[in-house]
């Protein structure tokens, strides 16, 4: 059993050797000849209701363009875009804190749930910069937006 297994495999390598020079070739090759297929040339029935207005299109509406002609292109603006609007985190001011021998106070600010010990002039996260600190409010800057926050409890 096993050496017909063997015997098989012997003969399929064999044969993956062995060239295919008896194989008859034809040398009158006919010559295929192409036919040659025009363009379809077509319109576009503008026969369906225009599903802004509701009215159907008509054929005074659609300007009558020669099949053969070709379109001039023509630049088009684009419209401005809308500026972007980046809601500003949630930032709230719970007053000052200061030590007696220090001149520069420091600011309880709570933004977005995480409280922040900072002073004037310090930029705190990735875009959020202390403008103005005084004892009522603080002045933030956020991505060139200034807004103003007052103190809570007042």
């Amino acid at each position: 059993m096993v050496g017909i297994v063997w015997y098989q495999v012997f003969m399929r390598v064999k044969s993956n050797f062995e060239t295919d020079d008896a194989l008859p070739v034809n040398t009158n090759a006919a010559v295929m000849k192409r036919k040659i297929i025009k363009p379809d040339s077509f319109r576009l029935q503008a026969n369906y209701r225009d599903p802004f207005s509701g009215k159907l299109a008509s054929a005074e509406t659609a300007p009558a363009t020669d099949p053969n002609q070709v379109p001039i292109a023509t630049t088009v603006k684009p419209p401005k875009p809308e500026p972007v609007i980046i809601p500003w985190p949630t930032i709230k001011y719970y007053g000052l804190v200061r030590k007696t021998t220090s001149k520069d106070p420091r600011t309880l600010i709570a933004i977005d749930g995480y409280m922040y010990k900072v002073k004037q002039g310090e930029q705190v996260l990735d875009n959020i910069f202390i403008l103005k600190v005084t004892r009522d409010y603080v002045q933030v800057r956020y991505r060139k937006e200034v807004r103003t926050f007052e103190k809570l409890g007042k």
